[in-house]
């Protein structure tokens, strides 16, 4: 490592070594597996990883202290301690390091980690509300990052049971293992680093205060357009086991009465997905970009691409099928095209229980309609009796 390496937003081999100290002290059994290494889209090199630790007493007093308040110990929604909920439990989170190397100077420049605490607290504690209650003035961020404010305070003068001090340098080795991810160039083994180029490197970033309510929004826009990337499998084998994971993410994230478009609750999502997935084939939705709207919202462009198939002009352009589909032309120019539609989806919060209030989607559809058939007086024939609009929604029936 150089040994002004920038290390996520601190500088230093010191801050390093001090942040895998603290997460040695202050969590139990902490263990680290690396799941595989590639090549960054910027020179960089990415190892994805999954780690594992123990809740402890000291967990609760030093990254967790708000929950032991002098107001009284914090509760869950249920009633239950909040601390009792966590002691003890073991977490299992997945994340990843990026790596930038200097070719001149042969050593690592930039270590940039991240790891997504929130899921596995959702999945522990049930609900939004108790993770806001227990993530919110807490130490360590979403990211599993110590928050610079408090990072030195939390950890002096800890050691731990076996006598591991914050004071003394410790030295780590990279295992044998890692050579297993060795690559190859022009036919010669070489070291993971060698194939990556000369990277500047980057500044740390100034510390920022965290927003959860803004971080949680963010979380569940991103797995929500991963989940239905895709659409819904509506495979009968699929059915009771991938999609029930995604109604269940939905009824975590989700108000139970969640506005979705010109309808309500986590069902008309799930039954939109699936008539989507019924009708059209080899569904992709690609995130462009996530932005902060009027009002707290939060933004997401999406392009969606779909192929038309025989299915598609029976089940939502059925009026180009009367007679046959070989009989007509609009038909025809339809058939096993790929449509590319660009969008938005708008996530709206509710602080009150800190779930999705609101998720408003459109795309537009027309256009690529009208690139494909060339007139206006074509594609407003397609949209005139269509089960879809030209935002692509569903029309309801009247």
């Amino acid at each position: 490592m150089s040994t002004d390496v920038v290390f996520n937003a601190d500088q230093g081999i010191d801050s390093m070594m001090k942040h895998w100290q603290m997460v040695s002290i202050l969590f139990k059994n902490v263990e680290m597996e690396l799941k595989g290494m590639t090549k960054g889209t910027d020179n960089s090199l990415v190892a994805a990883s999954v780690t594992s630790f123990t809740i402890t007493e000291q967990t609760l007093s030093k990254v967790f202290p708000h929950l032991n308040s002098k107001e009284g110990e914090a509760k869950a929604a249920d009633g239950s301690s909040l601390k009792d909920k966590l002691r003890g439990q073991r977490i299992e989170m997945t994340g990843s390091t990026r790596f930038y190397w200097d070719t001149q100077s042969g050593c690592v420049t930039n270590v940039r980690t991240s790891s997504d605490f929130l899921e596995p607290m959702l999945r522990l504690l049930g609900n939004l509300e108790d993770v806001s209650h227990v993530l919110e003035s807490s130490t360590i961020s979403l990211n599993f990052c110590w928050m610079s404010t408090s990072h030195a305070a939390v950890g002096d003068g800890l050691t731990t049971q076996d006598g591991f001090n914050m004071d003394i340098p410790h030295q780590f080795r990279l295992p044998e293992t890692i050579h297993d991810f060795d690559g190859k160039q022009n036919g010669d083994k070489c070291s993971v680093f060698s194939v990556i180029e000369k990277h500047q490197p980057v500044q740390p970033e100034k510390p920022k205060s965290m927003n959860f309510r803004g971080m949680v929004m963010r979380r569940i826009a991103l797995e929500y357009l991963s989940r239905f990337r895709n659409g819904l499998p509506c495979v009968a084998e699929l059915q009771s086991s991938q999609n029930f994971a995604e109604l269940e993410f939905l009824k975590r994230t989700m108000l139970p009465d969640v506005v979705f478009n010109a309808e309500r609750g986590v069902k008309a999502i799930v039954s939109n997905w699936k008539r989507l997935s019924l009708s059209f084939y080899d569904i992709e939705v690609e995130l462009d970009n996530l932005v902060e709207g009027l009002g707290g919202s939060l933004i997401a462009t999406t392009t969606t691409s779909v192929t038309i198939t025989q299915q598609t002009l029976e089940n939502v352009f059925p009026h180009l099928c009367v007679d046959d589909i070989d009989s007509d032309p609009l038909a025809q120019k339809l058939l096993n095209k790929r449509l590319v539609v660009i969008g938005s989806t708008r996530f709206d919060w509710d602080d009150k229980s800190s779930r999705v209030k609101s998720i408003t989607s459109q795309s537009d559809m027309l256009t690529p309609i009208l690139r494909l058939l060339g007139d206006l007086e074509n594609t407003s024939r397609v949209f005139e009796n269509a089960m879809i609009s030209p935002e692509f929604q569903w029309r309801l029936p009247a």
